[in-house]
Protein backbone atom coordinates (compact mmCIF):
# COMPACT_ATOMS: atom_id res chain seq x y z
CA UNK A 1 0.00 0.00 0.00
CA UNK A 2 1.25 3.50 -0.86
CA UNK A 3 -0.20 6.58 0.83
CA UNK A 4 0.67 10.13 -0.21
CA UNK A 5 1.44 12.08 2.99
CA UNK A 6 3.73 14.72 1.49
CA UNK A 7 3.08 18.22 2.80
CA UNK A 8 2.71 20.28 -0.37
CA UNK A 9 4.14 23.33 1.42
CA UNK A 10 7.45 21.47 1.36
CA UNK A 11 7.32 21.10 -2.44
CA UNK A 12 7.00 18.05 -4.66
CA UNK A 13 9.96 18.27 -7.07
CA UNK A 14 13.45 16.79 -6.73
CA UNK A 15 14.75 20.31 -6.11
CA UNK A 16 12.51 20.72 -3.07
CA UNK A 17 13.55 17.57 -1.27
CA UNK A 18 15.56 19.54 1.31
CA UNK A 19 12.97 22.27 1.85
CA UNK A 20 11.80 20.75 5.13
CA UNK A 21 14.74 19.70 7.29
CA UNK A 22 12.53 17.63 9.60
CA UNK A 23 9.19 15.94 9.17
CA UNK A 24 6.46 18.52 8.66
CA UNK A 25 2.94 17.06 8.79
CA UNK A 26 0.35 18.20 6.32
CA UNK A 27 -3.40 18.48 6.87
CA UNK A 28 -5.18 15.56 8.53
CA UNK A 29 -8.90 14.74 8.83
CA UNK A 30 -10.67 15.42 12.12
CA UNK A 31 -10.78 11.74 13.04
CA UNK A 32 -7.02 11.22 12.61
CA UNK A 33 -5.28 10.27 15.86
CA UNK A 34 -8.73 9.75 17.45
CA UNK A 35 -9.39 13.46 17.09
CA UNK A 36 -6.64 14.46 19.52
CA UNK A 37 -4.83 16.64 16.98
CA UNK A 38 -1.26 16.65 15.70
CA UNK A 39 1.22 16.44 18.60
CA UNK A 40 4.23 18.70 18.73
CA UNK A 41 7.35 17.29 17.06
CA UNK A 42 5.49 14.32 15.56
CA UNK A 43 7.55 12.17 13.23
CA UNK A 44 4.73 10.79 11.10
CA UNK A 45 1.49 11.77 9.41
CA UNK A 46 -1.77 10.64 10.98
CA UNK A 47 -2.93 9.69 7.49
CA UNK A 48 -0.60 6.68 7.69
CA UNK A 49 -3.13 5.13 10.09
CA UNK A 50 -5.88 5.37 7.43
CA UNK A 51 -8.36 7.34 9.55
CA UNK A 52 -11.99 7.26 8.45
CA UNK A 53 -13.25 10.71 7.49
CA UNK A 54 -16.18 12.72 6.17
CA UNK A 55 -15.72 11.09 2.74
CA UNK A 56 -15.99 7.53 4.05
CA UNK A 57 -16.61 5.85 7.39
CA UNK A 58 -16.27 8.91 9.62
CA UNK A 59 -17.85 8.49 13.07
CA UNK A 60 -20.86 10.65 14.04
CA UNK A 61 -18.76 11.83 16.96
CA UNK A 62 -16.83 13.99 14.47
CA UNK A 63 -19.18 14.05 11.47
CA UNK A 64 -22.78 14.14 12.74
CA UNK A 65 -24.24 15.15 9.37
CA UNK A 66 -22.14 13.26 6.82
CA UNK A 67 -23.95 9.89 7.15
CA UNK A 68 -20.61 8.13 6.75
CA UNK A 69 -21.24 5.78 9.68
CA UNK A 70 -24.84 4.72 10.15
CA UNK A 71 -25.68 3.10 13.47
CA UNK A 72 -28.84 1.02 13.61
CA UNK A 73 -30.20 -2.16 15.13
CA UNK A 74 -29.58 -5.34 13.17
CA UNK A 75 -32.54 -7.64 12.75
CA UNK A 76 -32.57 -11.22 11.56
CA UNK A 77 -35.03 -14.04 10.88
CA UNK A 78 -35.28 -17.22 12.97
CA UNK A 79 -37.27 -19.94 11.25
CA UNK A 80 -37.72 -22.42 14.10
CA UNK A 81 -37.73 -22.22 17.87
CA UNK A 82 -37.62 -18.70 19.26
CA UNK A 83 -35.39 -15.64 19.50
CA UNK A 84 -32.45 -16.18 21.87
CA UNK A 85 -32.62 -14.56 25.29
CA UNK A 86 -32.26 -10.80 25.11
CA UNK A 87 -33.04 -10.60 21.38
CA UNK A 88 -36.80 -9.94 21.40
CA UNK A 89 -37.80 -6.79 19.50
CA UNK A 90 -38.91 -4.34 22.18
CA UNK A 91 -41.82 -2.49 20.57
CA UNK A 92 -44.29 -2.60 17.71
CA UNK A 93 -42.81 0.39 15.89
CA UNK A 94 -39.40 -1.25 15.62
CA UNK A 95 -41.00 -4.58 14.71
CA UNK A 96 -43.03 -3.22 11.81
CA UNK A 97 -40.14 -1.11 10.49
CA UNK A 98 -37.68 -4.02 10.65
CA UNK A 99 -39.88 -6.44 8.72
CA UNK A 100 -39.73 -4.41 5.51
CA UNK A 101 -35.91 -4.30 5.50
CA UNK A 102 -35.10 -8.00 5.85
CA UNK A 103 -35.57 -9.20 2.28
CA UNK A 104 -38.86 -11.05 2.84
CA UNK A 105 -40.50 -12.19 -0.39
CA UNK A 106 -43.87 -10.39 -0.17
CA UNK A 107 -46.07 -8.18 -2.32
CA UNK A 108 -47.32 -6.15 0.67
CA UNK A 109 -47.04 -5.92 4.46
CA UNK A 110 -49.88 -5.83 7.00
CA UNK A 111 -49.08 -4.89 10.60
CA UNK A 112 -50.96 -6.24 13.63
CA UNK A 113 -50.46 -5.80 17.38
CA UNK A 114 -51.96 -8.80 19.23
CA UNK A 115 -51.98 -10.70 22.52
CA UNK A 116 -52.12 -14.28 21.21
CA UNK A 117 -50.55 -17.11 23.24
CA UNK A 118 -50.47 -19.36 20.15
CA UNK A 119 -48.08 -17.06 18.28
CA UNK A 120 -44.40 -16.49 19.11
CA UNK A 121 -43.65 -13.66 21.58
CA UNK A 122 -42.45 -10.31 20.29
CA UNK A 123 -42.07 -9.80 16.56
CA UNK A 124 -42.92 -12.41 13.93
CA UNK A 125 -44.06 -12.58 10.31
CA UNK A 126 -46.25 -14.98 8.36
CA UNK A 127 -46.33 -14.91 4.55
CA UNK A 128 -49.80 -15.78 3.28
CA UNK A 129 -50.52 -17.70 0.02
CA UNK A 130 -51.34 -14.38 -1.72
CA UNK A 131 -47.79 -13.17 -0.85
CA UNK A 132 -49.03 -10.74 1.82
CA UNK A 133 -46.66 -10.65 4.80
CA UNK A 134 -48.58 -10.29 8.07
CA UNK A 135 -46.28 -8.83 10.72
CA UNK A 136 -47.29 -9.47 14.34
CA UNK A 137 -46.13 -7.74 17.49
CA UNK A 138 -47.35 -10.09 20.20
CA UNK A 139 -47.48 -9.08 23.86
CA UNK A 140 -48.64 -12.47 25.18
CA UNK A 141 -46.96 -15.01 22.90
CA UNK A 142 -45.97 -18.49 24.03
CA UNK A 143 -45.66 -20.29 20.69
CA UNK A 144 -42.60 -21.13 18.62
CA UNK A 145 -41.50 -20.15 15.15
CA UNK A 146 -41.97 -22.88 12.55
CA UNK A 147 -40.33 -23.46 9.18
CA UNK A 148 -41.36 -25.68 6.30
CA UNK A 149 -39.02 -27.42 3.87
CA UNK A 150 -39.59 -24.77 1.20
CA UNK A 151 -38.51 -21.20 1.91
CA UNK A 152 -37.94 -18.08 -0.16
CA UNK A 153 -36.86 -14.46 0.08
CA UNK A 154 -35.61 -11.55 -2.02
CA UNK A 155 -33.65 -8.35 -1.58
CA UNK A 156 -32.46 -5.45 -3.71
CA UNK A 157 -29.40 -3.26 -3.17
CA UNK A 158 -29.08 0.47 -3.71
CA UNK A 159 -27.12 -0.18 -6.91
CA UNK A 160 -30.05 -1.99 -8.50
CA UNK A 161 -29.01 -5.62 -8.09
CA UNK A 162 -31.90 -7.86 -7.03
CA UNK A 163 -31.40 -11.33 -5.56
CA UNK A 164 -34.26 -13.81 -5.04
CA UNK A 165 -33.69 -17.21 -3.44
CA UNK A 166 -35.98 -20.26 -3.28
CA UNK A 167 -34.73 -23.17 -1.17
CA UNK A 168 -36.36 -26.59 -1.41
CA UNK A 169 -35.10 -28.93 1.31
CA UNK A 170 -37.87 -31.50 0.99
CA UNK A 171 -35.52 -34.39 0.18
CA UNK A 172 -32.47 -33.56 2.30
CA UNK A 173 -33.35 -36.39 4.71
CA UNK A 174 -34.91 -39.76 3.95
CA UNK A 175 -37.42 -40.09 6.78
CA UNK A 176 -38.48 -43.56 7.87
CA UNK A 177 -42.02 -44.44 8.92
CA UNK A 178 -42.68 -44.70 12.67
CA UNK A 179 -41.40 -47.83 14.35
CA UNK A 180 -37.74 -48.02 13.32
CA UNK A 181 -34.41 -47.26 15.00
CA UNK A 182 -30.74 -47.84 14.22
CA UNK A 183 -28.78 -50.65 15.84
CA UNK A 184 -25.86 -48.19 16.30
CA UNK A 185 -27.97 -45.39 17.77
CA UNK A 186 -25.78 -45.31 20.89
CA UNK A 187 -22.51 -46.88 19.72
CA UNK A 188 -21.98 -44.30 16.93
CA UNK A 189 -23.57 -41.32 18.68
CA UNK A 190 -22.08 -37.88 17.98
CA UNK A 191 -24.58 -35.79 19.93
CA UNK A 192 -28.00 -36.32 21.52
CA UNK A 193 -31.07 -34.11 21.26
CA UNK A 194 -33.51 -34.88 24.04
CA UNK A 195 -37.23 -34.26 24.04
CA UNK A 196 -38.31 -31.46 26.35
CA UNK A 197 -41.48 -33.30 27.29
CA UNK A 198 -43.62 -36.34 26.55
CA UNK A 199 -45.58 -34.87 23.65
CA UNK A 200 -45.70 -35.36 19.91
CA UNK A 201 -44.56 -31.76 19.34
CA UNK A 202 -41.55 -32.31 21.62
CA UNK A 203 -40.57 -35.41 19.64
CA UNK A 204 -40.75 -33.57 16.32
CA UNK A 205 -38.72 -30.68 17.74
CA UNK A 206 -35.96 -33.02 18.98
CA UNK A 207 -35.87 -34.82 15.62
CA UNK A 208 -35.61 -31.53 13.73
CA UNK A 209 -32.86 -30.23 16.03
CA UNK A 210 -30.88 -33.38 15.32
CA UNK A 211 -31.39 -32.97 11.57
CA UNK A 212 -30.24 -29.34 11.73
CA UNK A 213 -27.07 -30.36 13.57
CA UNK A 214 -26.43 -33.35 11.32
CA UNK A 215 -26.74 -31.50 8.01
CA UNK A 216 -23.64 -29.42 8.65
CA UNK A 217 -21.51 -32.24 10.14
CA UNK A 218 -19.51 -34.16 7.50
CA UNK A 219 -19.25 -37.26 9.71
CA UNK A 220 -22.97 -37.45 10.46
CA UNK A 221 -24.86 -40.27 8.73
CA UNK A 222 -28.24 -39.18 10.05
CA UNK A 223 -30.42 -39.30 13.16
CA UNK A 224 -32.01 -42.19 15.05
CA UNK A 225 -34.55 -42.26 17.83
CA UNK A 226 -33.23 -43.61 21.16
CA UNK A 227 -35.58 -44.41 24.04
CA UNK A 228 -34.74 -45.78 27.45
CA UNK A 229 -37.68 -48.18 27.34
CA UNK A 230 -39.96 -49.49 24.59
CA UNK A 231 -42.75 -49.52 23.74
CA UNK A 232 -43.21 -45.84 24.48
CA UNK A 233 -46.53 -44.08 25.07
CA UNK A 234 -46.73 -40.32 24.67
CA UNK A 235 -48.19 -38.54 27.65
CA UNK A 236 -47.00 -41.14 30.14
CA UNK A 237 -44.99 -39.92 33.11
CA UNK A 238 -41.79 -41.62 32.03
CA UNK A 239 -38.54 -40.40 30.53
CA UNK A 240 -38.85 -39.02 27.02
CA UNK A 241 -36.92 -40.21 23.99
CA UNK A 242 -34.05 -38.47 22.27
CA UNK A 243 -32.71 -38.33 18.72
CA UNK A 244 -29.02 -39.11 18.31
CA UNK A 245 -26.86 -37.80 15.50
CA UNK A 246 -24.85 -40.87 14.46
CA UNK A 247 -21.97 -41.80 12.17
CA UNK A 248 -23.50 -45.13 11.08
CA UNK A 249 -26.79 -46.94 11.43
CA UNK A 250 -26.10 -50.65 11.30
CA UNK A 251 -29.14 -52.88 11.16
CA UNK A 252 -32.53 -51.19 11.11
CA UNK A 253 -34.43 -52.39 14.18
CA UNK A 254 -38.16 -52.32 14.83
CA UNK A 255 -40.21 -51.15 17.80
CA UNK A 256 -43.73 -49.92 18.48
CA UNK A 257 -43.02 -46.55 16.92
CA UNK A 258 -42.70 -42.86 17.61
CA UNK A 259 -43.04 -40.48 14.66
CA UNK A 260 -42.17 -40.26 11.00
CA UNK A 261 -38.42 -39.81 10.87
CA UNK A 262 -37.59 -42.14 13.76
CA UNK A 263 -34.64 -42.73 11.45
CA UNK A 264 -33.72 -39.68 9.34
CA UNK A 265 -30.92 -40.47 6.89
CA UNK A 266 -29.04 -37.49 5.45
CA UNK A 267 -29.18 -37.09 1.68
CA UNK A 268 -26.25 -34.74 1.03
CA UNK A 269 -27.03 -34.50 -2.67
CA UNK A 270 -30.68 -33.72 -1.97
CA UNK A 271 -32.34 -30.34 -2.04
CA UNK A 272 -32.33 -27.61 -4.63
CA UNK A 273 -32.00 -23.86 -4.70
CA UNK A 274 -33.36 -21.58 -7.43
CA UNK A 275 -31.78 -18.14 -7.73
CA UNK A 276 -33.02 -15.15 -9.70
CA UNK A 277 -30.59 -12.27 -10.25
CA UNK A 278 -31.40 -9.04 -12.04
CA UNK A 279 -29.48 -5.83 -12.63
CA UNK A 280 -28.52 -3.17 -15.20
CA UNK A 281 -28.10 -4.73 -18.64
CA UNK A 282 -25.44 -2.23 -19.74
CA UNK A 283 -22.64 -3.95 -17.83
CA UNK A 284 -21.81 -6.88 -15.61
CA UNK A 285 -23.34 -7.20 -12.16
CA UNK A 286 -22.78 -9.66 -9.37
CA UNK A 287 -23.69 -10.83 -5.88
CA UNK A 288 -21.37 -12.33 -3.25
CA UNK A 289 -22.94 -14.73 -0.76
CA UNK A 290 -22.75 -14.53 3.04
CA UNK A 291 -20.43 -11.53 2.99
CA UNK A 292 -20.18 -7.92 4.03
CA UNK A 293 -16.96 -7.11 2.12
CA UNK A 294 -14.70 -8.56 -0.57
CA UNK A 295 -12.26 -9.40 2.23
CA UNK A 296 -14.69 -12.18 3.20
CA UNK A 297 -13.72 -13.93 -0.09
CA UNK A 298 -17.29 -14.92 -0.92
CA UNK A 299 -18.71 -17.30 -3.49
CA UNK A 300 -20.02 -14.91 -6.14
CA UNK A 301 -22.32 -15.05 -9.15
CA UNK A 302 -21.34 -12.67 -11.97
CA UNK A 303 -23.85 -11.95 -14.73
CA UNK A 304 -23.17 -10.31 -18.12
CA UNK A 305 -24.31 -10.59 -21.72
CA UNK A 306 -22.42 -13.88 -22.08
CA UNK A 307 -24.12 -15.69 -19.20
CA UNK A 308 -23.46 -16.46 -15.53
CA UNK A 309 -20.14 -17.43 -13.96
CA UNK A 310 -19.20 -18.55 -10.47
CA UNK A 311 -16.17 -17.08 -8.72
CA UNK A 312 -14.50 -16.88 -5.36
CA UNK A 313 -13.43 -13.24 -5.16
CA UNK A 314 -11.03 -11.33 -2.92
CA UNK A 315 -8.58 -14.21 -2.60
CA UNK A 316 -5.31 -12.31 -3.01
CA UNK A 317 -4.53 -11.56 0.63
CA UNK A 318 -5.17 -8.76 3.10
CA UNK A 319 -3.53 -6.10 0.95
CA UNK A 320 -5.19 -7.11 -2.33
CA UNK A 321 -8.76 -7.83 -1.31
CA UNK A 322 -10.23 -6.26 -4.46
CA UNK A 323 -8.70 -8.79 -6.82
CA UNK A 324 -11.12 -10.69 -9.10
CA UNK A 325 -10.25 -13.97 -7.41
CA UNK A 326 -10.69 -17.39 -8.95
CA UNK A 327 -13.09 -18.64 -11.61
CA UNK A 328 -14.87 -21.77 -10.34
CA UNK A 329 -16.20 -24.77 -12.20
CA UNK A 330 -19.86 -24.38 -13.07
CA UNK A 331 -22.52 -25.96 -10.88
CA UNK A 332 -25.44 -23.97 -12.32
CA UNK A 333 -28.21 -24.83 -14.71
CA UNK A 334 -29.52 -21.70 -16.44
CA UNK A 335 -33.31 -21.81 -16.66
CA UNK A 336 -33.82 -18.46 -18.39
CA UNK A 337 -32.10 -15.21 -19.36
CA UNK A 338 -33.85 -12.08 -20.58
CA UNK A 339 -33.52 -8.31 -20.91
CA UNK A 340 -36.57 -6.09 -20.40
CA UNK A 341 -36.38 -2.28 -20.13
CA UNK A 342 -32.58 -2.46 -19.86
CA UNK A 343 -32.77 -4.86 -16.89
CA UNK A 344 -31.13 -8.25 -17.33
CA UNK A 345 -32.68 -11.15 -15.40
CA UNK A 346 -31.29 -14.67 -15.11
CA UNK A 347 -32.80 -17.66 -13.33
CA UNK A 348 -30.47 -20.49 -12.33
CA UNK A 349 -30.71 -23.61 -10.21
CA UNK A 350 -28.21 -25.87 -8.43
CA UNK A 351 -27.94 -28.26 -5.50
CA UNK A 352 -27.85 -27.05 -1.92
CA UNK A 353 -24.38 -28.49 -1.27
CA UNK A 354 -21.48 -26.82 -3.06
CA UNK A 355 -19.58 -29.07 -5.45
CA UNK A 356 -16.28 -27.84 -3.93
CA UNK A 357 -15.31 -26.09 -0.71
CA UNK A 358 -15.21 -22.80 -2.64
CA UNK A 359 -18.83 -23.11 -3.78
CA UNK A 360 -21.33 -21.80 -1.24
CA UNK A 361 -23.25 -24.57 0.52
CA UNK A 362 -26.79 -23.65 1.51
CA UNK A 363 -27.81 -24.88 4.94
CA UNK A 364 -31.59 -25.33 4.79
CA UNK A 365 -31.75 -25.43 8.58
CA UNK A 366 -29.51 -22.48 9.43
CA UNK A 367 -29.54 -20.11 6.42
CA UNK A 368 -32.44 -17.93 7.53
CA UNK A 369 -30.89 -14.56 6.68
CA UNK A 370 -28.22 -14.44 3.96
CA UNK A 371 -26.18 -11.25 3.57
CA UNK A 372 -24.88 -10.27 0.14
CA UNK A 373 -22.46 -7.79 -1.32
CA UNK A 374 -23.51 -6.60 -4.78
CA UNK A 375 -21.78 -4.57 -7.46
CA UNK A 376 -22.26 -3.29 -11.01
CA UNK A 377 -19.59 -2.73 -13.65
CA UNK A 378 -18.85 -0.22 -16.39
CA UNK A 379 -18.84 -2.78 -19.23
CA UNK A 380 -19.67 -6.41 -19.86
CA UNK A 381 -16.09 -7.38 -18.93
CA UNK A 382 -15.69 -8.33 -15.27
CA UNK A 383 -13.40 -5.69 -13.76
CA UNK A 384 -13.34 -3.07 -10.99
CA UNK A 385 -16.91 -2.08 -10.10
CA UNK A 386 -18.39 1.36 -10.69
CA UNK A 387 -20.76 1.06 -7.70
CA UNK A 388 -21.49 -1.41 -4.93
CA UNK A 389 -23.85 -1.94 -2.03
CA UNK A 390 -25.14 -4.62 0.37
CA UNK A 391 -28.47 -6.37 0.58
CA UNK A 392 -29.91 -9.32 2.44
CA UNK A 393 -32.46 -12.07 1.88
CA UNK A 394 -34.66 -13.50 4.64
CA UNK A 395 -35.92 -17.00 3.91
CA UNK A 396 -39.48 -17.59 5.13
CA UNK A 397 -42.03 -20.36 4.60
CA UNK A 398 -45.49 -19.71 3.27
CA UNK A 399 -48.06 -20.05 6.05
CA UNK A 400 -45.46 -20.48 8.82
CA UNK A 401 -44.43 -18.05 11.54
CA UNK A 402 -40.86 -16.73 11.37
CA UNK A 403 -39.46 -14.82 14.33
CA UNK A 404 -37.79 -11.44 13.84
CA UNK A 405 -34.97 -10.99 16.36
CA UNK A 406 -32.89 -7.98 17.38
CA UNK A 407 -29.15 -8.76 17.23
CA UNK A 408 -28.24 -5.39 18.71
CA UNK A 409 -26.64 -2.22 17.44
CA UNK A 410 -24.52 -2.43 14.32
CA UNK A 411 -22.76 0.07 12.08
CA UNK A 412 -22.35 0.57 8.34
CA UNK A 413 -19.43 2.48 6.84
CA UNK A 414 -20.60 4.63 3.93
CA UNK A 415 -19.56 7.26 1.46
CA UNK A 416 -20.89 10.76 2.14
CA UNK A 417 -24.67 10.77 2.19
CA UNK A 418 -25.06 7.15 3.28
CA UNK A 419 -24.30 5.48 -0.08
CA UNK A 420 -22.06 2.55 -1.06
CA UNK A 421 -22.13 1.24 2.49
CA UNK A 422 -20.33 -1.79 3.90
CA UNK A 423 -20.79 -3.67 7.13
CA UNK A 424 -18.45 -6.23 8.66
CA UNK A 425 -17.63 -8.25 11.72
CA UNK A 426 -14.13 -9.69 11.72
CA UNK A 427 -12.99 -13.03 13.05
CA UNK A 428 -11.31 -11.55 16.11
CA UNK A 429 -9.79 -14.28 18.26
CA UNK A 430 -11.30 -14.91 21.68
CA UNK A 431 -9.38 -15.50 24.89
CA UNK A 432 -7.25 -17.31 25.84
CA UNK A 433 -5.75 -17.52 22.34
CA UNK A 434 -5.84 -13.75 21.80
CA UNK A 435 -6.93 -10.41 23.23
CA UNK A 436 -8.84 -8.59 20.49
CA UNK A 437 -12.29 -9.98 21.25
CA UNK A 438 -11.94 -9.67 25.01
CA UNK A 439 -10.77 -6.07 24.61
CA UNK A 440 -13.60 -5.30 22.15
CA UNK A 441 -10.95 -3.77 19.93
CA UNK A 442 -12.49 -1.23 17.49
CA UNK A 443 -11.07 -3.08 14.49
CA UNK A 444 -13.39 -6.05 15.10
CA UNK A 445 -16.58 -4.58 13.63
CA UNK A 446 -17.85 -1.68 11.56
CA UNK A 447 -19.85 -0.20 14.46
CA UNK A 448 -16.73 0.58 16.50
CA UNK A 449 -14.33 1.06 13.58
CA UNK A 450 -12.15 4.17 13.71
CA UNK A 451 -9.70 3.65 10.88
CA UNK A 452 -7.59 1.18 8.98
CA UNK A 453 -7.65 -0.80 5.76
CA UNK A 454 -11.43 -0.59 5.37
CA UNK A 455 -11.19 3.21 5.12
CA UNK A 456 -8.07 3.23 2.92
CA UNK A 457 -9.14 1.68 -0.36
CA UNK A 458 -7.73 2.30 -3.83
CA UNK A 459 -7.72 5.97 -4.94
CA UNK A 460 -9.60 7.07 -1.83
CA UNK A 461 -8.91 10.64 -0.65
CA UNK A 462 -7.91 10.54 3.01
CA UNK A 463 -8.79 14.16 3.81
CA UNK A 464 -12.20 15.46 4.88
CA UNK A 465 -14.51 16.74 2.17
CA UNK A 466 -14.05 20.35 3.31
CA UNK A 467 -10.24 20.17 3.19
CA UNK A 468 -8.31 21.42 0.17
CA UNK A 469 -6.87 18.88 -2.26
CA UNK A 470 -3.70 20.57 -3.46
CA UNK A 471 -3.10 20.41 -7.23
CA UNK A 472 0.66 19.73 -7.09
CA UNK A 473 1.34 16.25 -8.44
CA UNK A 474 3.87 14.19 -6.53
CA UNK A 475 6.04 12.07 -8.83
CA UNK A 476 8.38 9.44 -7.46
CA UNK A 477 10.31 6.40 -8.61
CA UNK A 478 10.78 3.06 -6.89
CA UNK A 479 13.85 0.94 -7.48
CA UNK A 480 14.14 -2.71 -6.49
CA UNK A 481 17.30 -4.77 -6.23
CA UNK A 482 17.27 -8.55 -5.82
CA UNK A 483 20.17 -10.71 -4.66
CA UNK A 484 19.99 -14.39 -5.55
CA UNK A 485 22.02 -17.52 -5.95
CA UNK A 486 21.56 -20.00 -8.75
CA UNK A 487 19.82 -23.16 -7.61
CA UNK A 488 21.69 -26.40 -8.23
CA UNK A 489 19.59 -29.58 -8.02
CA UNK A 490 20.74 -32.56 -6.03
CA UNK A 491 22.96 -35.10 -7.73
CA UNK A 492 24.14 -38.55 -6.77
CA UNK A 493 27.25 -36.94 -5.34
CA UNK A 494 25.87 -33.82 -3.67
CA UNK A 495 22.80 -32.39 -2.03
CA UNK A 496 20.82 -29.59 -3.59
CA UNK A 497 22.39 -26.19 -3.09
CA UNK A 498 19.32 -24.82 -1.30
CA UNK A 499 16.65 -26.26 0.98
CA UNK A 500 12.99 -25.39 0.53
CA UNK A 501 11.88 -23.31 3.51
CA UNK A 502 8.06 -23.17 3.63
CA UNK A 503 6.83 -19.83 4.95
CA UNK A 504 4.57 -19.71 7.98
CA UNK A 505 3.04 -16.38 8.90
CA UNK A 506 1.34 -15.42 12.14
CA UNK A 507 0.07 -12.01 13.19
CA UNK A 508 -0.55 -10.53 16.60
CA UNK A 509 -4.04 -9.64 15.38
CA UNK A 510 -4.53 -13.22 14.11
CA UNK A 511 -7.32 -13.23 11.51
CA UNK A 512 -8.40 -9.59 11.92
CA UNK A 513 -5.78 -8.20 9.53
CA UNK A 514 -5.07 -5.16 11.72
CA UNK A 515 -5.78 -3.76 15.17
CA UNK A 516 -6.35 -0.43 16.90
CA UNK A 517 -4.32 1.17 19.66
CA UNK A 518 -6.86 3.51 21.26
CA UNK A 519 -5.94 6.49 23.45
CA UNK A 520 -5.09 5.41 26.98
CA UNK A 521 -7.91 7.50 28.47
CA UNK A 522 -11.13 9.16 27.42
CA UNK A 523 -11.11 12.89 28.13
CA UNK A 524 -13.95 14.99 29.55
CA UNK A 525 -16.16 15.89 26.61
CA UNK A 526 -13.97 13.85 24.27
CA UNK A 527 -14.98 10.14 24.23
CA UNK A 528 -12.97 7.53 22.33
CA UNK A 529 -14.25 6.28 18.96
CA UNK A 530 -15.14 2.62 19.46
CA UNK A 531 -15.63 3.09 23.19
CA UNK A 532 -18.13 5.98 23.33
CA UNK A 533 -19.35 5.12 26.85
CA UNK A 534 -15.93 4.41 28.34
CA UNK A 535 -15.55 6.19 31.71
CA UNK A 536 -13.17 9.13 31.97
CA UNK A 537 -10.02 8.36 33.94
CA UNK A 538 -10.16 4.59 33.41
CA UNK A 539 -7.54 3.01 31.10
CA UNK A 540 -9.07 1.74 27.86
CA UNK A 541 -9.08 -2.05 27.27
CA UNK A 542 -5.58 -3.44 26.83
CA UNK A 543 -3.95 -0.38 28.44
CA UNK A 544 -1.76 -0.53 31.55
CA UNK A 545 -0.27 2.58 33.13
CA UNK A 546 2.14 3.63 35.83
CA UNK A 547 2.71 6.99 37.46
CA UNK A 548 0.17 9.72 38.19
CA UNK A 549 -2.38 9.12 35.47
CA UNK A 550 -4.02 10.34 33.39
CA UNK A 551 -2.53 13.86 33.66
CA UNK A 552 0.60 13.54 35.77
CA UNK A 553 4.00 14.31 34.21
CA UNK A 554 5.21 10.80 35.07
CA UNK A 555 2.23 8.97 33.54
CA UNK A 556 3.37 6.22 31.17
CA UNK A 557 0.99 3.82 29.45
CA UNK A 558 1.45 0.73 27.31
CA UNK A 559 -1.17 -0.99 25.15
CA UNK A 560 -0.71 -4.77 24.91
CA UNK A 561 -2.13 -7.27 22.45
CA UNK A 562 -1.07 -10.91 22.44
CA UNK A 563 -1.79 -13.93 20.29
CA UNK A 564 -0.81 -17.47 21.25
CA UNK A 565 -0.34 -20.28 18.78
CA UNK A 566 1.36 -23.65 18.55
CA UNK A 567 3.19 -25.22 15.63
CA UNK A 568 4.72 -28.67 15.69
CA UNK A 569 6.89 -31.01 13.66
CA UNK A 570 9.02 -28.22 12.19
CA UNK A 571 12.58 -26.97 12.58
CA UNK A 572 12.65 -23.18 12.62
CA UNK A 573 15.52 -21.82 10.52
CA UNK A 574 14.69 -18.13 10.47
CA UNK A 575 12.21 -15.82 12.19
CA UNK A 576 11.62 -12.30 10.96
CA UNK A 577 9.47 -9.60 12.46
CA UNK A 578 7.03 -7.45 10.55
CA UNK A 579 5.42 -4.18 11.57
CA UNK A 580 4.03 -1.03 9.99
CA UNK A 581 4.92 2.61 10.55
CA UNK A 582 4.41 4.46 12.79
CA UNK A 583 3.98 1.80 15.47
CA UNK A 584 7.44 0.23 15.28
CA UNK A 585 9.98 1.31 17.85
CA UNK A 586 11.65 -2.07 18.05
CA UNK A 587 11.00 -5.76 17.52
CA UNK A 588 12.41 -8.22 20.02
Amino acid sequence: MQIDTRNRDCGVTPASITNCTKFTPGPEPKQARYGLGIPKDTNYSGILECPCNSRYGGDPMFYPDSQTKILAHKYTIVGSGACPAGELVENATSCFAAATTLGIHASSFVNRTVADPKLPPGCSVTVEPNQTAVVYFNTAGQGNCTAASKRSGEGISKVGVKVAIEVDASDTFDMSPPGQYCENNRKSKIQAFAMKGATLAAAEEARDQCKQFCWDQPSCWGCSVDCESVPYAYGALISACQWNAITSCGTVMKWSGSIRGDISRKQREGGQVTMTLSGPAGGWFGAGFNASAMADSPYTLVVNDAGVTERKIGTCGSEAEHCPGDLLSSSLKVLSSSVVDNVRTVVVTRGLAGITKNHYSFNPYADETIHFITAVGQTQTFAYHRAHGPTQVALTSEGSSSCICDKGLTGRLCETGGVNCAEFEKDCVAAPAGDLKAQQNPTCNSRQYSGGLSCCHHKRIMLDADQEIRPELLRYHMKFRFWFQEYKPATSAAKASHADLPRIYYQTEAHAGEYDIPPAFARPGHPVVGYPQWPVGTPTPGTSCKGSCPDGPDCECVHTITYHWTVSNIRLIYAGGHCHAPSCISIE
